[in-house]
C-alpha cells in the first residue's frame, strides 16, 4: 500500500483541500499522514486519515487570528499581506520542518504533498532529487509567481504585457519586493539560517512554483493571469470534487423555495472573514430585499441571530438563513453568488457555472476579484463593504447580462473537461518515483505495480514533426476517403497547409472531427496562417474548431497571439512514441484479425459506444479507410461479434495508431493489447521506424496503461486550443 505524507499550514482555506486529497488517496487504496494543526485533528480523522499535529510553538487557531498576529485587524493593504506571510508562513518553516524531519525519520512514506504555502518542506525539496522523496505540492490559491507580465501580488492591478505595461509591472515588482515586502524575505532567511539552510535565492512568493517537483494549481488557466515565467512543472487541475452528497433529510425545511421560479442569489462571507456580518452578508440582504429573488444567506457558522438583530428583528420575506448549506446541492440552483472572494467559494461557484459579485478586501480577496472580472465571470466592487446600492445594481447586472452567464458556462465547462485533481496528483508521484528519480532510505524508489519506463522524455524534433505531420496526413485521409456525397452529407470540408491539415465537419457535435493539426514546422504559427486557417472553420460552417499545436513549436508570442485571436486552452493530449524495435506484444483470448469494408458497421458501432460519437453517423467516413493503402483496420472477435477494432495509418516512417475502442462488455481481456500487437506487425510489415499514438493526461485511465504496458512512452502533452466564432 502506498503511503503519502501531507503538509498544511492550519488554516481552513489551506487545509480543507489537503484533507479532501487525502481522502481521495484513501478511496484509492492509500496510507495518508495529514500534518497539521489540532484543530483539524476531527476532521482528518473522520475523514479516515492519520494525523500528525504540528509542534504547539507553529500551531495556531485560524478561527482568531489575532492572538497570534497581535494588531491584524488594524493593518491594510501591502502591510496586512507582510503580516501574515510572516506570522503564518516565514516565522513557523523551522517548527514546521523538524515535524517533517521527525515523521521521516519515524515513518516510511513513498511521496510527500505540500500546500503550496508549507514552507517547512523548503528544506528536504531543495536536496537533490535522487536524495528524497518525490515532493509535490497543492495550491489552492491564486499564482502568485512574480512576472513582468504583471504586478505585484496584492496590489489587484489586472496584467499588463504591452512594452510599457512590461515597463510598470519591473519597476512596481522591484519596489515592492525591496521596500513593503522586504521584511518577508528577511524574516525568511532568518527561519533558514535557523535550520542551517543557506539564505533563499528567490522571492518568497516564487518558492512553490520553483522548489516542489510538480505543483498543482487547484483552479483552471482561464482564471489566471498568463505568466511567461511559469515552469512547465506547473498545471491547472481545477477545484477538488467533493464526494460525499448531503442526505434530503439533512436539507433545510425551506429548501423547496428553490423551485419557486424566482432567480436563486446565495450570499457569504466564507469561515473566516465572517466576525462581522455586517459587511456584506447583511447589506445583501438589504440590497435585494423588495427584489423578486430569494436570497440564500450562509453565515459561515455565526449564529442567526447576529443575522436577523443586525437587519433590524425581522428576516425580509424573500431572505432564508442557515450557518451552513450543502453547496454540491445549492449551488447549481443559484443564477448568481454574492461572495466576500474565499477561493475555494469562487472555484465552486463556477464549477456550478454560477456568475460572481466579489467584494473582498482581506487576505487575498482583492486579487481573487480582479481575477474573477478579468475572466469575465462576475463582478468585483473593488471593497469589502460595498452599500446596497451597490451590490443591487452588480446583481442586477449578473442576472441581466447574458455575456457573464456564457463565460462563466465556458469555464464551468473547462473544469468538467478536466481529469479529477485526485488521479493527477498520484499519477505524478507514481511518475516520480518510477522515473526514479526519487528515493532514499526512508522510502522505496518506485511505487508497486509501475513499470519504471514512464518518463516525460523529450524527442528530437524531427520526430515531433513526423509524428504530428503524420497524423495531420491521416486526418485528412480519413476525412477525405468518404465518398463525395457522403462528404456533402457530412458537412466535411478539408484544408493542407504544406505538411498541416485544417479540417471541418459541419454537422459534428463533439467538435472532434474539426481542427488543425501540424501547424508550425514547416508552415510558421504566426498570425497570418492563423487567421487563414480560422476563416477556413468559419466558411466551413462551423462555430468552434481546435488548434491541436505541438508545445515545441509554441512561439514566443502565442499568449498575445491567442488573445488576439480568440484561442483558449482546452484539454490537452498525451501524446506517445515507441520504437518498433522496443514494442512489447499483448494477448488475448479473443480472435483478432483484419476488418473489411463489410465490418462498417460493426466498427462504427464501437466508436459510437468507445467515445459516444453517435452523431452524425460516422458510417460513411469509416468505409472509405478500407479504400486507402496506407491504412489498415484490425478487430477482436468473441464469436460472430466484433467487441474491439482498432486502426493503423502508415505515413513514411510513422505508423500513426488511431480509432481504437473497446465495447464496455469486454473491458479488462487484452483485447486492445492484442489489436496494437497487430497493429504493431502491419508497422513493421510496412518497414515503419516509430509507432505513435495519443490518449488523456491521466495515467490511471486504460488507454494510458495500454500504451505504457506496451512499450510506448509519455513523451509530450499537446494542448487543444478552442477557437470560438
Amino acid at each position: 500500500m502506498p503511503s503519502f505524507l501531507l503538509c498544511s499550514p492550519p488554516v481552513h482555506g489551506h487545509v480543507a483541500p489537503v484533507i479532501e486529497l487525502g481522502r481521495g488517496l484513501v478511496e484509492r487504496g492509500d496510507a495518508v499522514t495529514v500534518l497539521t494543526g489540532r484543530r483539524y485533528e476531527d476532521a482528518v480523522l473522520r475523514s479516515g486519515l492519520a494525523f500528525a499535529p504540528l509542534p504547539a510553538e507553529v500551531d495556531f487557531d485560524d478561527s482568531d487570528l489575532d492572538a497570534w498576529l497581535p494588531g491584524r485587524g488594524e493593518a491594510k493593504g501591502l502591510a496586512a499581506v507582510r503580516q501574515d506571510m510572516i506570522g503564518m508562513f516565514a516565522r513557523v518553516l523551522p517548527g514546521q520542518w523538524r515535524a517533517v524531519e521527525a515523521l521521516l525519520a519515524s515513518q516510511r512514506f513513498d511521496g510527500i504533498i505540500g500546500d503550496a504555502t508549507f514552507t517547512g518542506l523548503a528544506p528536504y525539496a531543495s536536496r537533490p532529487a535522487a536524495e528524497r522523496l518525490p515532493v509535490v505540492g497543492v495550491s489552492p490559491v491564486p499564482v502568485v509567481l512574480t512576472s513582468v507580465d504583471t504586478g505585484p501580488f496584492g496590489l489587484a492591478l489586472s496584467p499588463a504585457r504591452s512594452v510599457i505595461g512590461r515597463l510598470r509591472n519591473r519597476a512596481l515588482n522591484a519596489i515592492v519586493l525591496r521596500g513593503p515586502l522586504g521584511p518577508i524575505g528577511v524574516a525568511v532567511d532568518e527561519a533558514l539560517a535557523e535550520v542551517g539552510e543557506p539564505p533563499a535565492t528567490m522571492p518568497f512568493s516564487d518558492y512553490p512554483y520553483r522548489s516542489y517537483d510538480r505543483l498543482f494549481q487547484l483552479s483552471i488557466a482561464g482564471l489566471e493571469y498568463p505568466r511567461r515565467e511559469l515552469p512547465d512543472t506547473v498545471r491547472f487541475v481545477g477545484p477538488l470534487r467533493r464526494r460525499k452528497g448531503v442526505r434530503a433529510d439533512g436539507l433545510p425545511a425551506w429548501w423547496g423555495d428553490l423551485d419557486s421560479g424566482r432567480p436563486v442569489v446565495h450570499v457569504s462571507q466564507g469561515t473566516m472573514d465572517n466576525h462581522d456580518l455586517g459587511r456584506l452578508v447583511v447589506p445583501t440582504l438589504r440590497a435585494l430585499a423588495d427584489e423578486d429573488v430569494l436570497v440564500v444567506a450562509a453565515t459561515g457558522g455565526r449564529p442567526v441571530d447576529e443575522v436577523v438583530r443586525a437587519v433590524g428583528g425581522r428576516l425580509p420575506s424573500n431572505a432564508r438563513v442557515e450557518e451552513y448549506l450543502p453547496y454540491d446541492e445549492l449551488l447549481p440552483r443559484c443564477d448568481a453568488f454574492v461572495t466576500n472572494g474565499g477561493f475555494g467559494g469562487v472555484q465552486r461557484a463556477l464549477a456550478a457555472g454560477v456568475p460572481l459579485v466579489v467584494a473582498g478586501s482581506t487576505e487575498d480577496k482583492p486579487e481573487i476579484a480582479a481575477r474573477v472580472q478579468w475572466a469575465g465571470c462576475g463582478i468585483d466592487l473593488r471593497t469589502g463593504t460595498p452599500t446596497p446600492g451597490r451590490v443591487r445594481a452588480a446583481v442586477r447586472r449578473v442576472l441581466g447580462e447574458e455575456s457573464l452567464r456564457r463565460r462563466t458556462a465556458v469555464l464551468r465547462d473547462r473544469m468538467d473537461a478536466l481529469p479529477d485533481p485526485v488521479d493527477i496528483v498520484r499519477d505524478a508521484l507514481i511518475e516520480l518515483a518510477a522515473a526514479g528519480s526519487a528515493g532514499d532510505a526512508n522510502g522505496p524508489s518506485r511505487l508497486p505495480n509501475e513499470r519504471p519506463s514512464v518518463s516525460l522524455r523529450t524527442l528530437p524534433i524531427a520526430d515531433v514533426q513526423q509524428i504530428e505531420q503524420a497524423e495531420a496526413d491521416y486526418f485528412l485521409r480519413f476525412l477525405a476517403g468518404a465518398s463525395a456525397p457522403d462528404r456533402e452529407a457530412l458537412g466535411i470540408r478539408t484544408a493542407r497547409y504544406g505538411g498541416a491539415t485544417a479540417a471541418a465537419m459541419a454537422g459534428d457535435p463533439t467538435g472532434y472531427w474539426s481542427k488543425s493539426i501540424g501547424l508550425g514546422f514547416d508552415v510558421p504559427l504566426d498570425r497570418a496562417v492563423l487567421t487563414d486557417v480560422l476563416a477556413f472553420f468559419r466558411a466551413s460552417g462551423r462555430q468552434s474548431a481546435l488548434v491541436a499545436v505541438a508545445p515545441q513549436v509554441l512561439p514566443d508570442d502565442w499568449d498575445a497571439v491567442c488573445a488576439e485571436l480568440g484561442l483558449t486552452a482546452s484539454p490537452s493530449w498525451a501524446k506517445f512514441a515507441c520504437p518498433v524495435d522496443e514494442f512489447v506484444p499483448g494477448e488475448t483470448d479473443l480472435d483478432v484479425r483484419e476488418l473489411t469494408a463489410h465490418d462498417t458497421a460493426a466498427w462504427a458501432r464501437i466508436i459510437r459506444e468507445a467515445f459516444g460519437m453517435t452523431d452524425p453517423d460516422l458510417t460513411p467516413m469509416l468505409r472509405g479507410v478500407f479504400d486507402d493503402p496506407e491504412a489498415r483496420v484490425f478487430g477482436a472477435w468473441d464469436g460472430d461479434e466484433l467487441v474491439g477494432a482498432g486502426a493503423v495509418h502508415v505515413v513514411g516512417e510513422v505508423a500513426s495508431i488511431n480509432t481504437g475502442g473497446t465495447l464496455p462488455s469486454h473491458r479488462n481481456r487484452g483485447v486492445q493489447a492484442a489489436i496494437l500487437t497487430a497493429r504493431h506487425a502491419a508497422a513493421v510489415e510496412a518497414g515503419c521506424r516509430l509507432l505513435a499514438a495519443e490518449t488523456g493526461l491521466s495515467t490511471s485511465n486504460p488507454s494510458y496503461r495500454n500504451l505504457v504496458r506496451s512499450g510506448f512512452t509519455h513523451h509530450y502533452d499537446r494542448t487543444n486550443w478552442l477557437w470560438n466564432a
